[in-house]
């Protein structure tokens, strides 16, 4: 037996193991999920709402699109905010809020998530929010429980200005990130908000 040749085909076997295996890597790469966040745009996502047919539940309400950029659908995705910066004066309860997917039922859950499923279709995410009919000035948190029943101990922000970090994770794949600053208002109407 000529061992160098055995050596030789050992060589060339490695070699095409490396380029299966890096083909695969690639392949999954481009299969796995990632989060895309798109650019805010406060003429598409700042937004009146009306939740009932006679108009008299109108709620102004900060929102982002989100997709997947992967192949694969992106699994059990979740959002929250944390709030870095508050207004001189104000201190919170919490700091970090667990957000609302649009399209999931409103809950009286005050804890945890409320996961989806994200494909290459947009999902809306809610994130803060002001109701006509508020008797107190400021903002909500847009979390399921704040939604439901809008009152000053579930993630209510007095009047001012806030910064946050929002954050978008999946269980199988690359999540996004992005900083927030958030106008709480006197008056329901001046909500606002920038991302970047």
């Amino acid at each position: 037996m000529d061992w160098s040749k055995f050596f030789d085909l050992g060589g060339v076997a490695g070699f095409l193991s490396l380029i299966w295996q890096a083909g695969s890597a690639g392949f999954r790469r481009h299969r796995t999920p990632r989060i895309h966040v798109y650019a805010f745009d406060p003429a598409h996502d700042l937004k009146y709402w009306q939740l009932d047919p006679a108009g008299t539940v109108i709620r102004l309400v900060v929102t982002l699109d989100i997709s997947n950029k992967g192949a694969d659908t992106a699994k059990r995705c979740v959002a929250a905010l944390d709030i870095t910066r508050t207004p001189p004066g104000v201190t919170l309860r919490e700091r970090r809020y667990a957000l609302h997917w649009a399209g999931v039922d409103y809950s009286f859950q005050n804890t945890g998530s409320q996961p989806v499923e994200i494909g290459p279709e947009t999902h809306r995410l809610d994130v803060a929010f002001t109701d006509k009919a508020q008797d107190v000035a400021g903002c909500w948190i847009a979390t399921p429980m704040a939604l439901s029943v809008r009152s000053i101990d579930q993630a209510y922000l007095r009047p001012g200005a806030y910064e946050g970090v929002l954050r978008i994770n999946c269980e199988n794949g690359r999540g996004a990130r992005l900083k927030i600053k958030l106008h709480s208002p006197d008056k329901w109407q001046g909500l606002s908000a920038t991302f970047s």
